[in-house]
């Protein structure tokens, strides 16, 4: 259904943070047998969300973890990874995400940065990888199959007299380690502490009224974490994906009947084409948002005629949370991330300084969930943090009326030969209202003359009612203005970074053995 809700002015009051080691009280104490957190195949009530974190913090005190230790999941995303994070605060350890979907090569980057001690790992990783940590003698292996069976074990051989003390934590402490997605080069262990973390919470808790009528959808990564967190916090109920297959989504979606999505627009895509979504899936919803990148107008606008619901995109990073995000139903301002969310600054800048309103400059972020830095990589973090700002690196400008309008990328513009700056996203936007062209990427290659090949990569949409060489020359055509040689390649998909981005490094490295049509 479409929500109502009036346009929403800047904010910049601060929120008091949610406390991250008391995620559960208010539910435990109203509604301890009611679900709190369900996936696919289980349904966990508040009262046993807090006795199985409880038994899994007392469960590594006992073991011999010591309060900022770091410790490394490596699983697919399901209720017993939240249990962890759970105990984790609780316990004062600092917990390292590594992603299922993580190649060895990608995970032994992460582990150039930061040394873990244990590392809680699936049984379902692919060989080379189980068997790099099984080599690997100083790093402690935690079945992740029995974790919450062997603490419950091991709680139940305590006597009920026998308490625990939860040692105390610093909010400035460190608690989690989120690498990014390395779309645009090497990972960086982004460092939250428990006051930055519960900020982010508190942010989306209130820029989205998440209340105790709510059950939370989400099918993206590190958003998906603070998200659920700030759902249970605020009595609301949330699901756990273990991936993001749109049947999965629409199973989930139904039983539940979700209010608030948060799904990336490949995602949403998917579902929407979906043979079996019906406009009725979508009835529930009161917030359908994504991020992770702008979602092309074709997809708002078959997204509005099939849920009659309008898409709200949202920006961020994992490096603050979400800063900015539509949560208004108005069509008037499609292709806007929205205003800022509650308790965030945002200035416009050049190198000169802020920029008048309307025009692009960099977006900076002021707010009290910015991490406190990248784990060990002093050089990135002098880049990205300038005290209490940090540069996003992305191109935006402001329309005067609270909302924002992503541009582009800083480390992507091509530097032409008459000296223009040419932003790559304002080419593959002209690409894609080409009905045969679904996604399109463009890069630079500037030679030792100062002439420019546009290295532009396509796939196609699903119609294929031309070949592709009547479509490449059409691709010719509408690249005509652009006083450069062009390199048209035609992919079947683009690969995907870990946070489900198009994944630029590998394309360009990819395409470099393919040869044009």
């Amino acid at each position: 259904m479409e929500n109502d809700m009036s346009r929403i002015p800047e904010t910049h009051e601060q929120l008091d943070p949610i406390d991250v080691r008391s995620i559960l009280s208010q539910g435990l104490k109203e509604n301890p047998n009611s679900m709190a957190l369900a996936s696919l195949d289980r349904e966990y009530t508040w009262a046993e969300l807090e006795h199985f974190s409880d038994c899994l913090a007392r469960y590594y005190i006992d073991s011999g973890f010591k309060p900022g230790e770091i410790i490394a999941t490596l699983s697919r995303n399901t209720p017993e990874l939240f249990m962890h994070y759970l105990a984790c605060f609780r316990a004062g350890l600092i917990s390292v995400t590594l992603k299922h979907i993580y190649s060895l090569e990608d995970i032994q980057t992460c582990l150039r940065y930061v040394d873990i001690s244990s590392i809680v790992i699936a049984q379902d990783v692919d060989d080379a990888t189980r068997q790099y940590f099984f080599d690997n003698e100083v790093i402690r292996k935690i079945p992740y199959q029995t974790l919450i069976d062997d603490a419950v074990e091991h709680h139940s051989g305590r006597s009920p007299d026998d308490a625990i003390d939860y040692p105390t934590v610093d909010p400035q402490d460190p608690c989690i380690i989120h690498f990014s997605s390395g779309s645009t080069g090497s990972p960086k262990g982004i460092t939250h502490s428990y006051n930055s973390l519960g900020h982010m919470m508190s942010s989306v808790a209130e820029g989205y009224g998440i209340n105790e009528h709510d059950t939370l959808l989400p099918a993206v990564h590190f958003s998906a974490f603070f998200t659920t967190l700030a759902t249970l916090y605020r009595k609301g109920r949330a699901l756990v994906l273990d991936d993001f297959a749109d049947h999965k989504i629409l199973t989930l979606l139904r039983r539940y009947r979700a209010t608030i999505l948060g799904i990336a627009p490949t995602g949403y895509q998917n579902l929407i084409r979906h043979a079996d979504t019906r406009p009725e899936d979508f009835q529930s919803v009161r917030l359908a948002l994504t991020g992770g990148y702008q979602s092309p107008a074709a997809l708002l606008h078959e997204f509005r005629q099939k849920t009659n619901s309008i898409l709200l995109d949202s920006y961020g990073l994992t490096e603050c949370g979400i800063s900015h995000s539509r949560r208004s139903g108005s069509e008037n301002v499609t292709g806007s991330v929205g205003p800022v969310m509650p308790g965030f600054q945002c200035a416009i800048r050049n190198e000169d300084g802020e920029v008048p309103t309307g025009e692009t400059g960099e977006m900076w972020i002021k707010s009290p969930s910015n991490a406190i830095g990248y784990w060990n990589n002093p050089v990135a973090q002098k880049h990205a943090f300038n005290g209490e700002w940090i540069r996003t690196g992305d191109l935006m400008y402001g329309d005067g009326e609270g909302n924002y309008y992503f541009v582009g990328r800083v480390n992507h513009i091509i530097e032409m030969p008459n000296g223009e700056k040419l932003l790559p996203e304002t080419v593959e936007v002209l690409l894609r209202q080409h009905e045969e062209v679904d996604q399109a990427v463009v890069t630079g290659s500037q030679h030792a003359d100062k002439s420019v090949t546009l290295n532009v990569f396509i796939t196609r949409a699903r119609k294929a009612d031309i070949s592709d060489q009547k479509l490449i020359r059409d691709c010719q055509t509408l690249l005509q203005p652009y006083d450069a040689e062009k390199q048209i390649l035609i992919h079947d998909t683009f690969p995907r970074t870990a946070t489900g981005k198009i994944d630029r490094v590998r394309i360009q490295t990819e395409s470099a053995t393919k040869k044009p049509l």
